[in-house]
């Protein structure tokens, strides 16, 4: 699949996904979609759409015959990789509401847990699976990899603008940071199980207030603390990669086959 294949399949599957859900929303009974939605809204607005077009996913790997370089990650990173997955896992234990999800009926909870994950699934296997698999087939570096689908996966989330309003921008901006972290969780953790895990508790976390209880949670801002603490990792990373690479490029020095990785030094196999 070339890259134009694939930015054409994003369009189609973000347009269809729209499309899919304003039909199976449109006969909602009135207040179903007001605040706290109603569990028939999640399935119908959310649930669906996602399950209708990661099938169709799955289609696209069966015919390209990728189903091991689309779920299964064999370019490793360093061990210290593993504190973006554990940052994203307190993200979602300081940001949930417990007493909201405790009074809460657990039948809808059910419900949205199953929505957000399958939505997250959709999207790691649109973005960090056929995405990932995609450029690397088409010889784009590892950098130019995690660039480019963080940049397609933070644009992507430009067309909530129609639903959500001028908020998509700031959704947008950090979005595409989100998808660097969410690839860095598949390339330490050997494939999309994880980042799609991590991805859909995140979003049950960011959703919950907007749709159950129109209030803020006070933990909900250690995201934005977590998110800040992860951006450093990487940047410290980058920058530590960058140095050896002049350090081992200075003349008279012996380069020793520093791989191009924008995720930190790859480990030793």
């Amino acid at each position: 699949m070339s890259v134009r294949a694939y930015l054409a399949l994003v369009v189609m599957l973000l347009v269809g996904s729209r499309a899919l859900e304003q039909l199976l929303t449109t006969n909602l009974a009135p207040g179903e979609s007001a605040v706290p939605v109603t569990g028939t809204f999640v399935v119908r607005a959310f649930a669906v759409p996602s399950a209708v077009w990661a099938l169709a996913l799955l289609c696209v790997v069966a015919l390209l015959r990728w189903w091991r370089p689309v779920f299964v990650e064999d370019r490793p990173v360093a061990a210290w990789i593993g504190l973006f997955p554990l940052i994203l896992a307190l993200q979602v234990v300081v940001g949930l509401d417990i007493e909201s999800v405790a009074d809460t009926d657990p039948r809808f909870t059910a419900v949205l847990l199953v929505a957000v994950l399958v939505g997250a699934f959709e999207e790691e296997l649109l973005y960090r699976g056929i995405g990932v698999t995609v450029f690397r087939v088409n010889g784009y570096s590892e950098a130019h990899v995690a660039l480019w689908t963080s940049v397609i996966f933070a644009l992507a989330h430009l067309g909530n603008v129609l639903t959500i309003g001028p908020a998509a921008l700031a959704q947008a901006l950090s979005a595409g940071p989100a998808g660097y972290f969410f690839y860095l969780v598949r390339r330490w953790s050997g494939g999309l199980a994880l980042p799609s895990l991590l991805h859909g508790l995140t979003n049950a976390v960011l959703i919950w207030p907007i749709i159950v209880t129109s209030a803020r949670y006070p933990g909900m801002d250690f995201a934005a603390v977590g998110e800040s603490l992860m951006a450093g990792l990487a940047v410290g990373g980058l920058v530590a990669l960058w140095g050896r690479r002049r350090a081992v490029s200075a003349p008279g020095r012996v380069p020793v086959g520093v791989p191009s990785d924008p995720s930190g030094l790859v480990r030793k196999r």
